[in-house]
């Protein structure tokens, strides 16, 4: 496949005499869900994934995935493919071995954020094949329960704290204000009072009903309530937060470090970190700005697959004790079917354990990553 002209073909490449980027491998990747499943921009059947492996001049690799979804970062297999190709791997390229730079380089490009924060995952996990990480064995896990019918909430709500062992669990709401209340009230009935519940109602609340819905949603004992409305860095959220006995988390809204200290700087209690949406490097600078506000931190989910969750396993994990936490949202592939590491992602008693392996890319079975694929891998290798 032809390289494209790099945009930043009029700077002089710095490789300061350290490792290059040697090739490059993007290929889409699907998994079935479990059963057809409602998000709120509608309901699937499969999850599509854009999954990168890079390798470096001195032979070690990083792997990364991003779940691809239109409703959710604007892109198809297809088209991220194209704008990874003709605008982030020019940059790449251009960096040489001066990884440093990037964040700034790939700053210059507007928009196309899913495909700089795969890159940038990537990266990061490349660096886990060069150090020893001291990581914990396991971490506490979440569980969502996705929309449906208020005795269909319940029921999903019993069986995974049976199975797994939840602690803590995260209601889908957005299916109405009343809906929304009796679905936590069915819930708490379903698993009892030692279980934590918060809801995320995807900003699907009017601004005019905010302040009610919040308030009905606090009195029931909730530990925190994600984007209730669709918040904004004003003093609505701010006087919505100061008369809310529990954190608001924003999650819709945000799209970078500066939009989190915007938020935190208003008063909001909470951020939302996704490093299959933001990257690996400002879901960590982001965690560092809420721990400075001592603002409620949450890993949250984007619909990773179980090498995804490996991810948010580590992002979890590097902020434990810098920042005050929720359980980490990393519970999406338990939706799915079918999964591309060596071994399954082990989950219980409400706890996750990292599988063997210092990154993603030692953890990933090529045989099962082929056999999910679909649609021959684009490769590239350094140009010379």
């Amino acid at each position: 496949m032809a390289i494209t002209q790099p945009v930043e073909n009029r700077e002089t490449r710095q490789d300061g005499g350290g490792p290059t980027i040697a090739e490059v491998e993007l290929r889409g990747v699907a998994i079935p869900y479990v059963r057809p499943i409602r998000w709120e921009g509608g309901v699937e059947a499969e999850a599509h994934f854009a999954v990168l492996r890079i390798r470096d001049s001195e032979g070690r690799e990083g792997v990364a995935e991003c779940t691809v979804k239109p409703t959710w970062n604007g892109f198809t297999i297809d088209t991220f493919a194209l704008a990874f190709e003709a605008l982030v791997l020019p940059i790449l390229w251009a960096a040489g071995s001066d990884f440093a730079s990037l964040p700034q380089r790939l700053g210059r490009l507007v928009e196309n954020a899913a495909p700089k924060a795969l890159l940038e995952s990537a990266l990061w996990d490349l660096g886990g094949a060069a150090m020893v990480r001291s990581v914990p064995e396991s971490v506490p896990v979440s569980a969502v329960v996705t929309r449906g019918t208020v005795a269909a909430m319940a029921a999903d709500s019993a069986r995974l704290v049976e199975q797994y062992g939840f602690q803590t669990l995260k209601i889908k709401g957005g299916q109405g204000i009343d809906a929304d209340i009796a679905a936590v009230r069915t819930v708490r009935g379903a698993v009892g009072p030692g279980v934590a519940l918060y809801v995320d109602a995807n900003g699907a609340v009017p601004d005019a009903d905010a302040e009610a819905y919040v308030r009905r949603l606090a009195e029931l004992g909730l530990i925190a309530i994600e984007d209730p409305y669709n918040l904004k860095p004003n003093g609505m959220l701010a006087a919505i937060q100061r008369d809310c006995p529990v954190p608001l988390i924003v999650d819709f809204s945000l799209d970078g470090v500066s939009s989190a200290q915007t938020f935190l700087g208003e008063g909001c209690g909470g951020i939302s970190l996704k490093p299959s949406r933001f990257g690996m490097r400002k879901v960590l600078a982001m965690g560092a700005a809420a721990a400075g506000s001592d603002a409620l931190t949450v890993i949250g989910l984007f619909g990773e697959s179980q090498a995804g969750t490996v991810h948010l396993f580590d992002a979890h994990a590097t902020l434990m004790g810098r920042a005050r936490q929720l359980p980490v949202e990393a519970t999406s592939p338990l939706l799915l079917t079918d999964h591309y590491l060596r071994a399954p992602i082990q989950i219980a008693d409400g706890r996750m354990r990292r599988p063997e392996g210092r990154n993603i890319a030692a953890m990933v079975d090529p045989a099962r990553l082929d056999h999910l694929t679909i649609a021959p891998p684009r490769r590239w290798t350094h140009p010379a």
